[in-house]
């Protein structure tokens, strides 16, 4: 017959090894992502003509519960596949790419903004082929730069 002394032991021991197995494990959760493809257009100065470029990326999928875009430094791409409303103010960091194919609402109350933080760049496009969306905000601007609006786009 084994002491309880002993069962005790072997318990404690079984639990240290779960623990250490546990702690070695890394769980990672990670954001929605999906292939959509977009059309970049840009003015061409030279022939006073906006051209268009077919463009498939693999982006972010948005679901209403981010407060921030983009990481300073790096180019990110978002997609809003449906409705999407946030509580908050957004701010953009790095260079963002916002593709449309559902409504996104800044701020549930309507009078939060979708603010483009120094030295950040955003991009807002309609999905390729996808039906009619619309970003809403308050107000959707740069702050702290030198000419207001300088570094957002709507293609």
């Amino acid at each position: 017959m084994k002491s309880t002394k002993s069962v005790i032991v072997k318990a404690g021991i079984l639990l240290a090894i779960a623990a250490l197995l546990i702690g070695a494990m890394t769980i990672s959760v990670s954001a929605a992502t999906e292939s959509v493809s977009y059309e970049e257009a840009s003015w061409n100065a030279a022939t006073e003509t906006v051209t268009k470029q077919s463009k498939t990326v693999m982006a972010t999928v948005i679901t209403g519960s981010e407060t921030t875009l983009g990481k300073t430094g790096e180019t990110t791409y978002y997609v809003v596949s449906s409705n999407a409303t946030t509580a908050d103010s957004v701010t953009v960091y790095g260079e963002v790419h916002i593709i449309l194919d559902a409504n996104y609402t800044i701020g549930a109350d309507a009078a939060k903004n979708l603010r483009v933080g120094t030295g950040a760049t955003l991009h807002i496009y309609k999905k390729k082929n996808g039906g009619t969306a619309v970003l809403s905000a308050a107000n959707i601007h740069a702050y702290e730069s030198d000419t207001e609006n300088e570094n957002i786009y709507i293609h």
